[in-house]
Order: structure tokens, then C-alpha cells, then sequence
């Protein structure tokens, strides 16, 4: 459930990153998608407490991932490393 809850908070956060929406706008988009989802699907507080966990492993495992595949190179150049890069640190620096 928890990286369920995960794959929806990580288009969130790069909507906020690259300021499509505000950082109240997506929480409370992510808020309301809990809300409803709860109503259907309950979950936990632990599950809701390992999201900037998995989120933090999941772009870790995103960025080795194109080391490993030739036909992802262009992910490797300085422009999309930067950005990605920029990307971890707002999560570690946002860390919820």
C-alpha cells in the first residue's frame, strides 16, 4: 500500500518542483487523494510514514538505473544529471 501511496506523491512533488502548483496545492491535492482513498482502502500511519522513504529509494534506483542501460545515455549528461540531482535534494530538503 505505502509505495502505492508513493507512486502517486512523486508526480506531486515534481509538479511542485517545477512549480506547475504550489507547495499548499499539492498537498492538498495528495490530502484529498488520501482522504478518498482511505474511504475505499484503509492504511496506516506507518504507511503514510515510509512514503519520503521510498520516494528517496525510488530516485536513487531511477538514476542507477539508466547507468545500466545504453539507450538511456542521454540521462547521463551533465543537463539531466544537475536536474536530477536537484530533484534528490529537494526531497531530502522536503523531507515528508
Amino acid at each position: 500500500m505505502a509505495n502505492d501511496l508513493m507512486s502517486l506523491k512523486i508526480p506531486i512533488d515534481l509538479d511542485v518542483f517545477f512549480k506547475r502548483f504550489s507547495n499548499d496545492q499539492g498537498e492538498a491535492l495528495f490530502s484529498a487523494f488520501l482522504e478518498s482513498h482511505r474511504s475505499i482502502r484503509p492504511f496506516n500511519e506507518i504507511e503514510l510514514y515510509i512514503i519520503p522513504h521510498l520516494k528517496l529509494g525510488f530516485w536513487l534506483f531511477y538514476s542507477c538505473f539508466h547507468t545500466r542501460h545504453d539507450q538511456f545515455y542521454s540521462f547521463l549528461q551533465n543537463s539531466a544529471l544537475k536536474s536530477r540531482v536537484s530533484i534528490i535534494k529537494h526531497q531530502v530538503e522536503n523531507f515528508s
